[in-house]
């Protein structure tokens, strides 16, 4: 996701340029290209256009984009389908050839409803008959948001069907007019805003599925103690797939559409070249720099090598490491150099659930088989009872960090399921596990440096653990725990991050799903995950996106494919979810079938454990503190 700022001022109010570009976290959104645009909008009356690019397809392009006549747009999204995009074009220029076509803010709309993918924009467009329009939109897919137009000093509100304020459930197009000022502006505002509901807006968000299950239908009774044993759990996986198709076809189909979203999410990406090729050539095992030479010429054909005089050289324009010409990448002396050319073009964060574990399962179906592939694994230092005092605590951070001690601390839930999913994983594809290891007081100086800020405008003692796990798991630095590097310092430069994020929302996976359950049976169940997802992206979404775009990388989400989505919500909820089974069976039953598919067994069976306990960091901190409290670590930002 790339970083967009629009501001309007009036000619006596200067505002500060330099520290919009350098200072502010839009920059850490955008770290690839940048530009600014001004233009004057009446006598007195300026725009100012800032846009900050990551660039992940087709020819890097600085933004806003555009010209005088027609307008200028920014754009901060993807647009995985929609538009035909060719591999070498850049969706930026896409999206601006299609939008100085429309004349009416109704046209925009339409345009902008055909993109599948996650979008914000702003696009400011000049005509002799409309003086300006000026449009923002937010969109987390296959959750809308709003559209404002219009000049400076009036805008209209066009709210998406369901749409809510961030933060709340509150519908928009609900809010008084009022209410509508003092939602969007916290000072006082000069802006008259109005709101039109009567534009037709379309929606990909599906009608859900309020089917009830039918009353002969029923699943083989649990034995009480199957939860103490993985291989029944297994087992009865097993008889529900021979025994019912339409549980196995509904798996089978969700595993297709999962796999579609995955790979063309894995895709829309610059990739480095030959990477993995030199893994494959074993330069590990050579001991010379002639034995490595001879082993590079094999695989990379070389012929008439020039030197590189620094690591930088070895870069073309798009960022790939052009192994061809490096006479440095032939030195045994300078394995730091070659191990940049190991570095992966997609991460994962990955905790070794069932959602991040099926991502990673379908990744390696669908990235090129010469390629690594991140697995971002976060833990929070824990002390043990009997570990050493705070006075030696000191002395330790100074320990080489596959220390044993410290490898005890770090030992938390995630990890421990992280390494057995890995285990389950394809082992001829090389994982790269980084085990991202977050001491209390590194914590503690991020989440006031950056961590806060990203997070609001929500504060509750749940939004702060996420975000922060989140923060450092995305940043990837720590250890690899595998491989023949395991013990070594590694950060993960992958610009794209899958994320398992919107399953346990459709899929009846948390918790509390199973006190709705108990006390509202199939009907209760049904409503609220229907609210689920469309809260998620007010509730999740635009927390997450700041909190991973904070390091210059793209959050992509498969779960909340489109076509995902549309095909869990017309599934009745019995084929979903079946909280009558226990925790590891009956929530998220319809993805437990499919990872049992996709031979993850040992991961199919596997209780939902929230990022928040699987890292613990709820234990770093107050542990008396209930997730929906206000967290005064944030306030005190």
């Amino acid at each position: 996701m790339c970083g967009i700022c629009c501001i309007f001022c009036q000619a006596e109010h200067e505002i500060n340029i330099d520290h919009i570009r350098r200072k502010s976290a839009l920059q850490n959104r955008g770290p690839d290209l940048s530009d600014h645009h001004v233009t004057s909008i009446s006598h007195d009356n300026f725009l100012h256009l800032f846009g900050f690019v990551l660039h992940l397809r087709g020819t890097g392009t600085k933004q806003p984009v555009g010209n005088e006549n027609k307008g200028h747009l920014l754009w901060n999204g993807e647009i995985f389908g929609g538009f035909e995009i060719d591999d070498d074009k850049n969706d930026t220029h896409v999206l601006f050839e299609q939008l100085i076509q429309c004349l009416e803010p109704s046209h925009i709309i339409s345009t902008l409803a055909k993109v599948q993918g996650p979008w914000t924009f702003i696009f400011w467009q000049e005509f002799s008959e409309v003086p300006a329009i000026g449009l923002f939109c937010l969109q987390f897919p296959p959750v809308e948001s709003s559209m404002l137009t219009g000049t400076p000093e009036c805008m209209t509100l066009y709210p998406w069907p369901g749409a809510v304020w961030p933060g709340t459930s509150a519908l928009i197009s609900l809010t008084s007019v009022d209410d509508l000022i003092r939602c969007l502006y916290s000072n006082s505002t000069y802006i008259k805003i109005y709101m039109d509901t009567s534009v037709k807006i379309s929606t990909w968000m599906p009608k859900l599925n309020t089917e009830l299950p039918p009353c002969d239908w029923s699943l083989p009774s649990c034995d009480p103690n199957i939860t103490n044993s993985e291989e029944s759990m297994t087992e009865y996986l097993q008889n529900l797939i021979e025994k019912y198709d339409v549980l196995a076809k509904a798996a089978n189909q969700l595993l297709n559409l999962l796999q579609s979203a995955v790979k063309i999410r894995s895709f829309n990406l610059p990739r480095r070249r030959n990477h993995y090729r030199v893994h494959q050539a074993n330069i590990e095992h050579c001991n010379t720099d002639s034995e490595l030479a001879d082993r590079l010429a094999d695989v990379f054909a070389i012929d008439g090598i020039k030197d590189c005089k620094t690591d930088n050289d070895c870069n073309s324009a798009q960022g790939l490491i052009n192994t061809e010409d490096c006479e440095n990448c032939r030195s045994v002396s300078n394995m730091d150099h070659l191990e940049g050319m190991l570095q992966s073009n997609v991460a994962i964060l990955f905790s070794g659930g069932i959602d991040s574990t099926i991502i990673a399962a379908l990744a390696d179906r669908v990235i090129p088989p010469d390629e690594s592939i991140d697995l971002l694994n976060v833990a929070f230092e824990q002390q043990t009872k009997n570990g050493p005092s705070k006075k030696k605590d000191k002395k330790l951070q100074h320990v080489e960090r596959n220390d044993e001690l410290r490898e005890k601390n770090f030992d938390v839930p995630d990890r421990l399921t992280g390494y057995r999913a890995l285990s389950e994983l394809n082992p001829k594809r090389k994982w790269n596990f980084i085990e991202v290891n977050v001491t209390h007081s590194e914590l503690q100086e991020f989440r006031g440096q950056r961590v806060s800020s990203l997070i609001y405008p929500l504060n509750s003692v749940l939004d702060d653990s996420i975000g922060c796990a989140v923060w450092f798991a995305a940043r990837g630095e720590g250890i690899l725990g595998n491989g023949p590097n395991k013990g070594k310092t590694f950060k993960s430069n992958a610009k794209v991050i899958l994320c398992g994020m919107g399953a346990d929302e459709q899929l009846a996976g948390y918790s509390r799903h199973r006190s709705t359950f108990r006390e509202k049976g199939w009907p209760g169940i049904i409503k609220e995950t229907d609210l689920e997802i469309t809260r998620i992206s007010a509730r999740n979404l635009g927390r997450d996106d700041r909190i991973i775009a904070d390091h210059g990388k793209e959050s992509r989400i498969p779960f909340l494919d489109e076509h995902v989505v549309s095909y869990l919500g017309s599934l009745p909820m019995h084929l979903k979810a079946d909280l009558r089974l226990p925790r590891g069976l009956g929530e998220k039953l319809v993805l437990r079938l499919a990872a049992y598919e996709l031979g993850l067994y040992s991961t199919a069976v596997l209780p939902k454990r929230a990022i928040q306990f699987g890292s613990r960091i709820a234990k770093m901190e107050n542990s008396k503190e209930k997730a929906s409290d206000i967290c005064t670590r944030l306030t005190d930002h």
